[in-house]
Formats: C-alpha cells, structure tokens, sequence
C-alpha cells in the first residue's frame, strides 16, 4: 500500500507517489535536515528478508553513489526502515524516452533527438564502466529528460542503484534473479552466462531501434517467444520499415550482434558510429566548437581564458554545490533461469605501444569537467571543444618522447599562426605534457575594495593520456591555480579529453625532432624528497565549532544555532624551504563527495596558516525615505589558524573581519573557534592539488 502524503519514513516527509513497479513505489519526499526534495525508492518488505538481495542491494546502492557524472541520476543516501530497505535519489520536473516517445512520436523519433540521446547515455555508460559498474536496465523508461531550461534538455540514465559491480559478476544471479527487461535484455545476459559492459551497448542499441522504430525489436507478448529472438533471430533491419534510414542497419546490427565480441569497443563508439550517419537535429543541436589555444610552450588551453574565465571565476566562488534535481522511477527484473556463473572473462585487450605520430583531434568535454573533483560542467558548452595537433614520437631504452605542433583550426594541413608547440613524455603507461606556469587574465579578479577588479593569477595545465585498445587515447587536461590574486589558489580544474589519430602529418606543420628530447624529465621538475618528521595535514579532518565562546570585537557572544562542523582533505609536503597543505571541502552531509572550494595552508611559527579569503557577502538592506533599497553585501576577510595538538588534533581559529561599512559593521571581528580531528583518509573523488606546486 502506498505511504499517505505527510508520512514520515526514514526521516523523510511525503509529498506523494511518482511511480510504481514492481519492486516497489517511488516517492518526491522531503529531506530530512536540508531544503530540498528527493526522490525515495522503498522496497516492498519481502527484498528485505532476502538477505542476497540486502547485501547485494547494500553495495551496488554505495558503487553508485560513486558516480560522479552529469548524464547520471546521482544517489544519495540508502538504508532501512520498518523492515524495508530504500535508497534516495535525485529528483527532476521532466520526463522519460519512453513517454516521450508514446506522446510524441508514436511513430518513431527523428534520428537527431534519437543521437543526441544516445550519444548523451552511451558517455554515462562507459563512465559507469570505466569504473567497475554495469546498469543491466538500459530502456526508454529510464532515460530521463530534464524540462528544457533555456531551450536546452538534460539527458540522464536512472536506476543505477541496482547496478552491479563488473569483478563481482560471477556471484550475484545466484537466486536466478536477472535484472533487465526482456525487450532490451543481452543474450549472455538471458543465458546467464558472465557480461560485461557489451551487454549495456545491446540494450542501449535495442533502444535505439525503439525510439526509431516506435516499436521494440521483437514486438511479441509471449515472452519466452522474446527470449527466443534474441537468442536465435538477426536483428530485425530498421530499413524494413524506415527505408530512409537504411545507413543505419550495418551499425545497429554490429552493436545487437549476438556475440559481445563483435560488438563496438564501447557504447560511445556505438553513438560515434550512429552520430556519424545522422544529421543532429534534436534538442540543442549546436555546431562543434573550434577554439585556438594561446601560445605557450605547454597543454594549451582549448578554450580562451579570457572570455570564460568570467563565468568560471563566477561559479567557482559558491560555497555549496547546488544539487541537480533529477528523478530515477524502479522498474521490476525479469526472472529468467541462470546458468552456473563464472567470473568476468579476459575481455581486457593490450593497449597499443606508445606511438604518437600524426595528426590528431582533441575533443575536450566540458559536460565532464570537475573542479576539485566536484561536477563542474559548463553550461554554456552543449558540444565539445575541439583542437588539432601533429605529433612525432621516438622510443629508446631510455623511454618514449613526443613533440607536437598546433594546427590551424580551418586548415588542419597547416600549423597554426601562433606557433604553438609541446612536449610530451610516455611515462607510467600514458602521455604526459611538460608544463610552464603562465599569467591567465581575468575579467573579474578577487575582491578589492568592495569590488571585483579584472586582473591575472597564475596557472599551469598538463596533458595525460592513455592509449585505448581502439586506437584512440583517453585523459584530462588539468589545470592547477598557484596564484592566490584572483582567490583561486590550490583549485584543480579537469576537463575529459579524447585524442583520435584522423590523418598522417601533415607537410605545412614543422614539428621538432623528437630525437633530440631527452627522455627523462627536466630536473626543474623534480621536486626535492621530503623533509622528514616535519607536520603532517594529511587525510579527511572534521572541524567542530565551538561556537558557545565565539568572540565579537573581544567579547564572547555565544551562537544558538546548534552543533556546526565543516569537513575538509588535505594534502602536505615538507622541504627545505617548509611545509605546505593543500585542502578541498567537503559535503557536510556525504564527506566523501568533494566541493568546489579550496584551500593552501603554510605552517608558520608553529600552526598552519590558511589562505586569506575575500568575500562579498549579503547581509543587509539600507531603508531610507521609507523606502527599501537592494540588499548590501559587505567584504568580509577571513583567515584561519591551525595549531597542531600532542593528542592529533589541531586548536583552531576562524577570524573573519568585516571590512566595509555597507551595514555599519566595518572593523568588526568574529572569532570562531574550532578542533580539527583527522577522520580518514583522502576520499578516491577528491581531488586535492600536489602541495608541492606551492613550495616557494
């Protein structure tokens, strides 16, 4: 029976019912402890009972609250209650394919919507098995589809909460209980036979078919007849019934072959090979982005820095990530009888050997890109950004080195005018760039005097890449602050990037000798070994404010919110010339989910000093002649101490100055006091920057 609006379960309020199926309702419920609403799946009670399921249920719901991706439905939180077990997710005013699909194009999608879908869950698939994870469930009713903000959709894949890990495959069908619909479901996976993420790339291709076709490949209600197609029968071609779609068949066909190893490599493959024949006419179809770098002897940036940083320097200054309101409805499994499990075969191809010899286009995603490891999308990039180089490599036994030159983005025969080259080194099974710091200018720079001034910090970026068994190569392009002008200091910026080989050098691009490169990094490069016995700030830390003797301008003058405390990662380094940490926030109510702020502490006269920070800050409204003006935002600055303790723990002390008088509080001084505890270990999603860059 359904929860009535306004029950409480596991702390959360209802608002009502989303959906239902067969292992359960979903519901739009209220958090318990912050302002937003979420969408909670509770299972019906006899899941709970099967203590299988509990474990599986209990691990796959923590592997994909792993999941860090836009095209993603992110999972929040699980656990049980009333004897049933319940996972909560993102929640989205929207739509799914499969609805969209019945009342609008009941006689199949244009192929424009089809590939921007597509291509959109293919990039979440191979996220998700890039780290381990399979869906099992790919199919139209869980493809969700955001209300068009600014006339642009987001495309998401929900219900990865049942998602299983790839190294456990063996072990988790025991109870003959799959987890796809028949419609969509993988022969391997109704043998019951070990999948992988091939068996994704199946279902996604039958839903491709579907939303082309408005029709699944084998329209049959018996579904033992279902099971039987797809275990004997080709693939029905999409031509039969839309001849002008007949380029399509060889690459529906490849991706629904019946044995996963003449499928794609992967699922974006598969939507590269679809995207190719389809003209993009869907949702947001923008032309490809082709930006020049500036020149600089290092990973040059894709996109110019002057006129994104604006919007960069803007959205990095939030202190909260502002969660994306997503909404995942549970669908049943479909039991089919399974076969004696085995694990994960060798489907692990070698990679090639380190060659980099032609010309290349990078394709940077910025849907993808993170700061400190937080999703950091650009929403101004609905497609990527995209450059050409020309490499040449050379292998010795004293290793791989490579030297590139930037082509002309209209003419890629040609270098580019700016002249710009690079270096790169084959170093620990991937391509590495040599990197020179380099002035980046801003629009907006810090806070001076109340205001936000344009001006510069200092940056450096790096290339990595690994070569993929497809020919391709994967990596980022990482971007590291060392500057503190602009408040930025210690922040990590990545941006995915692939590399595809698309011709031979060409004879305009004078590329250097890669001969004449010395293999082995320049010793500038190497930072000196540790200084040992020096402080250590390494780990996860949980600060508890004691904000009962907080101090104002001297006086203790107590808080009556309640218990307050912030969680932070560090990283430390001590050399000869000191020690230095560096620091990521994290999310007070998940502490291994990173934020997008950051900090560089130096230890001076015995405790760690952090960063001054300058902010505006709203705070109060000015009435003059009975009428109410806009809200003020004084500057405030703020600076922390952090003295290390016998027990581990560091005394601390949050200072923070008012320092203009926009609500006549200027020269006013808080004083929070807090103790640091180390709790763990650097969460794997943080990404805190190498406090050896800020060695000075």
């Amino acid at each position: 029976m359904a929860l009535a609006e306004g029950t409480v379960f596991a702390g959360y309020r209802i608002v009502r019912v989303l959906g239902t199926g067969g292992m359960g309702e979903v519901y739009l419920a209220d958090h318990p402890r912050l302002p937003r609403r979420d969408a909670l799946k509770i299972l019906r009670p006899e899941f709970s009972t099967d203590e299988e399921f509990r474990r599986r249920f209990i691990r796959e719901a923590d592997l994909a609250a792993s999941l860090w991706h836009p095209g993603v439905v992110r999972v929040n939180d699980r656990g049980e209650a009333d004897g049933q077990l319940w996972i909560s997710m993102d929640y989205v005013e929207g739509t799914d394919a499969a609805t969209l699909l019945v009342e609008n194009y009941s006689g199949g999608m244009p192929t424009g919507v089809v590939t921007e879908i597509v291509s959109a869950v293919a990039d979440a698939l191979d996220h998700a098995h890039q780290r381990g994870l399979l869906h099992r469930d790919v199919k139209p009713a869980n493809i969700l589809l955001s209300d068009p903000r600014d006339g642009q959709r987001r495309v998401l894949l929900g219900d990865f909460g049942i998602a299983r890990s790839m190294s456990d495959v063996g072990g988790l069908t025991a109870t003959n209980v799959t987890v796809g619909t028949l419609p969509y479901a993988a022969p391997e996976q109704l043998m019951g036979e070990p999948i992988d993420g091939r068996a994704d790339q199946y279902a996604l291709a039958a839903t491709t078919y579907h939303l082309l076709r408005g029709t699944t490949l084998f329209p049959l209600s018996n579904p033992a007849a279902v099971i039987s197609r797809h275990l004997t029968s080709p693939p029905p071609s999409i031509s039969a019934t839309r001849p002008d779609l007949a380029a399509l068949d060889p690459v529906l066909a490849r991706a629904l072959a019946k044995s996963p190893a003449d499928r794609f490599v992967s699922c974006t493959e598969f939507a590269r090979s679809l995207s190719a024949i389809t003209t993009p006419q869907g949702f947001s179809a923008a032309a490809h982005t082709m930006v020049a770098a500036a020149p600089q002897a290092q990973a040059a940036r894709p996109s110019d820095a002057s006129s994104s940083a604006q919007a960069r320097l803007r959205r990095r200054r939030a202190r909260w990530a502002i969660p994306i309101v997503i909404l995942a409805l549970a669908t049943a499994g479909v039991v089919v009888a399974a076969k004696t499990q085995r694990r994960l075969g060798a489907f692990t191809p070698t990679p090639p050997a380190a060659v980099l010899d032609g010309a290349y286009q990078l394709s940077y995603n910025y849907g993808l890109q993170t700061l400190n490891g937080a999703p950091f999308p650009d929403p101004s990039s609905t497609s990527p950004t995209l450059s050409w180089w020309a490499f040449r490599s050379q292998c010795t036994p004293d290793g791989c080195v490579a030297a590139g030159t930037k082509l002309d983005s209209a003419d890629h025969t040609v270098a580019d005018k700016s002249g710009t080259t690079i270096t790169l080194r084959f170093i620990d099974d991937r391509w590495r760039s040599e990197s020179s710091p380099e002035r980046i200018q801003y629009t907006e720079c810090g806070v001076v005097n109340g205001k936000r001034p344009p001006g510069a910090d200092t940056e450096q970026a790096i290339w990595t890449w690994h070569p993929q068994p497809d020919g391709t190569l994967k990596g980022v392009y990482t971007n590291t602050v060392l500057t503190n002008e602009c408040g930025l200091q210690g922040s990590v910026t990545q941006v995915p990037v692939t590399v595809t080989r698309i011709a031979d050098v060409p004879l305009g691009a004078a590329i250097a000798d890669p001969a004449t490169i010395s293999a082995a990094p320049p010793d500038s490069s190497t930072p000196p070994p540790p200084t040992p016995g020096g402080p250590v700030l390494d780990g996860t830390y949980r600060l508890d404010f004691d904000d009962a003797n907080r101090k104002i301008n001297g006086v203790i003058t107590p808080m009556t919110e309640g218990a307050r405390h912030d969680w932070w990662a560090f990283r430390s380094w001590c050399g000869s010339m000191g020690c230095v940490a560096t620091g990521v926030g994290l999310d007070s109510d998940n502490n291994q989910v990173p934020m997008t702020i950051q900090d560089v502490l130096h230890f001076v006269d015995g405790q760690w000093v952090s960063n001054a920070i300058d902010e505006l800050v709203p705070m109060c409204t000015v009435t003059r002649n009975g009428q109410t003006g806009p809200e003020q935002s004084p500057m405030y600055h703020s600076i922390k101490t952090w003295t290390p303790q016998a027990d581990g723990s560091l005394l601390g002390l949050d200072t923070v100055t008012v320092m203009t008088n926009e609500c006549g509080q200027k020269g006013t001084v808080h004083e929070y006091p807090f103790v640091a505890r180390r709790m763990g270990d650097v969460p794997p999603a943080a990404v805190v920057a190498d406090p050896k860059l800020f060695i000075s």
